[in-house]
C-alpha cells in the first residue's frame, strides 16, 4: 500500500505570505486573570453560538499565557484585528493589541 501523504510543515509557506508561520498576539491594558477567564469562557462555550471573529482565529489558537496568545498560523494582521473586535464587544477596554514575530 502506498505511504500515506507527508503534512504540511506549519514552518513552510507555499504562498509565500506567511499565512503559516507562527506569531504572538499581546494584550496590553487589561488584567491577565480576567483575559483568561473571558478566553475560558470563550472556549468553553458552544462554539456554534460564538462570535464569527472566535470561531475564525480558535482553530489557529497553539496557546493562551497570562496576556499573550501564539498562533501557529493565519493571516497576522487579521487575527489581531478579530481579536482586538472581540474584547471590544465583550467590553475589555484593551490599551493595545501588538502582534510580535516568534523565531
Amino acid at each position: 500500500p502506498p505511504a500515506p501523504a507527508p503534512s504540511p510543515s506549519l514552518s513552510a509557506s507555499p504562498s509565500g505570505n506567511g499565512e503559516d508561520r507562527s506569531f504572538r498576539i499581546v494584550v496590553e491594558g487589561v488584567e491577565p486573570r480576567s483575559l483568561s477567564r473571558w478566553w475560558g469562557d470563550l472556549c468553553s462555550g458552544d462554539h456554534t453560538k460564538a462570535p464569527e471573529g472566535f470561531r475564525q482565529i480558535y482553530p489557529n489558537v497553539r496557546a493562551f499565557e497570562g496576556n499573550a496568545f501564539l498562533f501557529r498560523g493565519g493571516d497576522p494582521e487579521s487575527t489581531r484585528n478579530q481579536l482586538a473586535h472581540l474584547l471590544a464587544i465583550y467590553g475589555a477596554d484593551a490599551s493595545a493589541v501588538r502582534i510580535e514575530e516568534v523565531h
